[in-house]
Order: structure tokens, then sequence, then C-alpha cells
């Protein structure tokens, strides 16, 4: 889990003005107790301040109301934390990952104070942790050996001061041995008062966060309601661009499976009966020869063939035909309107059959009378084809049979 740890000065760091000059400047002055104009009070850490509402008063009499809209230009702005300082601070108090120590050798009252007048609550104020020691090398160590730390150790540490004494102190402690941490988990800024980019920095920390991936809601496709169920356009879940196959009907496909099979099954019959004639010299008193016998074996074979075909295609069609399907009333499990009622749509209280073979394909688009017709010419159609072509099958098996006796006489 990345963790981030941001060791920084305050004076000249956080701030635009160094530290000596600012406790000493006359401003800061003007915030304790006791000040008289051109008197500089030495003891800065332990002179007390006014009143913390007098002291916002003093800011706001000197720079006016801080807002997104303030004047940077004023004389003595430098005394305060830039927009992009205020906009870093302000996203690394409320992120839970990282936490900010200020080490300084200013006082914790003042730092609050300038706090709240860039518009910091007490809550965000409350989160940072101020080291007002001046001790910056024992600060480091003291953060790093703390018991947080040693449950749940950051990940990357941040050190940033103006003074270069400082800022080496503050180096050489994070990067001893003791802690482990590679050059590359230190990142570490050294610059001139006011020459620190705070946007930058923010910039490099929220890299080190994974966003979070929010997931988009997905918008049902509007369905469309009326009496008649077939101007009711299909819902598309994914698109399909391939070329659409040709189903043949269910019915035909029965038919002729069942047609086929008794076909196949006469034509074996038809040949094995004519093996078994031959075997048993019954045809040997025709005085048949061998091409004879092979023809004579092929009309058995065709005509047993032909004749269990058409049998097996009246049965296939009278089965049909004496099989009406039956519907089932709509349950939770098999109702097809179901899915559409989860997406918004219609309630279908009219039983649906989901499961039941489709006979031909006109009737996916409805039973009107007019599909109904055009079924019932098609399979009239497909009727007298197949009759016809029988017919010509066993013409043209009588034509070979014939024109074989005449061979053999």
């Amino acid at each position: 889990m990345t963790k981030v740890l941001i060791f920084t000065d305050f004076d000249g760091t956080i701030t635009s003005k160094e530290g000596s000059k600012t406790v000493f400047g006359e401003f800061y002055q003007s915030l304790m107790d006791g000040y008289e104009v051109g008197k500089i009070q030495r003891n800065y850490k332990h002179t007390p301040l006014k009143s913390p509402e007098e002291v916002q008063k003093i800011f706001e009499a000197k720079f006016g109301k801080y807002d997104s809209n303030f004047n940077y230009t004023q004389k003595d702005t430098d005394v305060l934390m830039s927009a992009d300082a205020v906009a870093f601070f302000k996203q690394a108090l409320n992120n839970s990952s990282i936490t900010v120590k200020i080490i300084t050798k200013n006082r914790q009252d003042y730092i609050h104070a300038l706090l709240k007048y860039h518009g910091f609550s007490a809550e965000e104020i409350g989160k940072l942790t101020i080291d007002d020691t001046g001790w910056k090398n024992n600060a480091i160590h003291t953060s790093l050996r703390a018991p947080e730390n040693n449950t749940s150790k950051p990940t990357h540490i941040y050190i940033l001061d103006d003074n270069p004494a400082d800022f080496d102190a503050m180096v050489s402690a994070a990067e001893s041995p003791e802690y482990g941490y590679e050059a590359t988990q230190i990142k570490k800024y050294n610059q001139d008062a006011g020459q620190f980019q705070w946007a930058q920095y923010q910039q490099d920390i929220q890299a080190l966060f994974p966003l979070p991936v929010e997931e988009q809601p997905i918008t049902p496709t509007p369905i469309e309601t009326g009496t008649d169920s077939r101007s009711t356009p299909p819902i598309a879940i994914t698109e399909d661009k391939s070329e659409p196959v040709p189903v043949e009907p269910l019915a035909a496909q029965r038919t002729l499976k069942i047609t086929g099979t008794s076909f196949a099954a006469g034509f074996f019959v038809g040949l094995l009966v004519s093996v078994v004639l031959i075997a048993t010299g019954v045809l040997a008193p025709l005085g048949i020869g061998a091409l004879g016998i092979l023809a004579l074996t092929s009309m058995i074979a065709s005509g047993l063939g032909l004749v269990s075909g058409v049998i097996g295609f009246g049965v296939a069609k009278s089965t049909e035909s004496k099989k009406p399907h039956q519907c089932d009333e709509p349950t939770p499990s098999n109702n097809c309107s179901q899915p559409l009622q989860g997406l918004g749509g219609p309630v279908d209280t009219v039983p649906r059959c989901c499961n039941a073979p489709v006979k031909h394909f006109p009737s996916i688009i409805g039973n009107s009378p007019e599909a109904t017709e055009t079924q019932q010419k098609s399979e009239e159609r497909h009727n007298t084809d197949l009759g016809a072509r029988m017919n010509v099958q066993v013409e043209e098996s009588e034509d070979y049979s014939t024109q074989n006796s005449a061979l053999q006489k």
C-alpha cells in the first residue's frame, strides 16, 4: 500500500519569505502582545501572540479576506502561502495515505493562525504534526522510529527545505541504513525561498496512487410498447456483423431425415435379399449372366429402398400433422418476457412457448392468416417436388432393367 511521508520546512519553503526575515519583520511583530511600532522583540518564540480573533483581524486588515481571487501583488504577501501551496496541502491533508510533518524554528500558534487565514479547517490543521524545536536531524529520526511507522512503513519520503544546512541534516537522517530506503524512495528538494514548485509535487504524488475505476452504468435500450408485438424491435445485446446463415425449417429437416433413413434401410434390405438369392442359386435357372445379376440386384435394392422411403415420408408427414404443440402456462423459469420485465418492458400475460421448435421460418414473424397460407403452399410444393423426384427414380430404374434384359437376350 502506498504511504507518503512529507517532511517540510515552513518559512521560505511553504511560504515565500525565509525564517529570519519573517520573525523579525514588522507584520510578524505586530501579532505579539505589547507590540510597539519600531520595536523588535527578539524572543519571538516565547512572547505570547495576541488572541486568535485579534490575529485573524490583523491578517485581514493587512491583506484583505483570502479567497480564490486573492491579490498576491500586495506588499508583504511573501509571508503567506502561495496558491499552489494552499492547493497542495489541502489535498495532502485530506488523503489518509499522506502524512505531513512541518519541522521548523518558528512557533506552532503562528503556523496555525496562518493556515486558518488561508481557509484550512480546524480538522485539517489537527492532522498536521509540527515540530518547532529546530533540531531537524533529530526530528526525522524520531518520526521514522515512531511505532506507527514500524507497523506501516512509509513507501515514499519527501524532504523540502530552503536552508541548505537544514536540508542536508534531514536528508542525512532519512538516508540512514537503519531505515533501509532506496534512493528512488526519497524525493529531495532544496530551492531558494519562494521557488518550490508545489503544483508539480502535487502531480507527482497523485501519480503514486492508482486512480479509482468507476463503473459505468449500463443504460438499457428503450423498448417500444404497443398492441402489436411484431412492431417491437428486438433488444440488441451484441452486434453481430457476420452474414446470416439460412435456417432450414425443423419440420422439413425431420421429414428428410426420416425419409432418407427409410430409403437407406430399404436399400440395404433389398441388397441383402439379392445376395441371398444369388448365394442360394435361386436365380441360376434363369440363365442370367453377371451383368444381369448386377442389374437385378440394383433394381431390387433400389425398389425396396424407394418403397421404404415413400413409407417413411408418409409416416413423417402423418406424425407431424397429428402432433400439435402444446403450450404450457408461463412460469418464472420459462416466461420469455421475463428478461424484458427486468429492463422495464411490458409484462406479457399471454402464455408463451419459449422452447417450442420452430416449424417454418415465416412463423417467427407472426401467426397471421397470410403467414399460415404461405406455409401450407410451401409444404405442398415441397411434397410435390419430392414425389416427382421419386417417380423419376422409379422410371429410371425400370428403363435400366429393360436395357439389361435386352442385352442378355
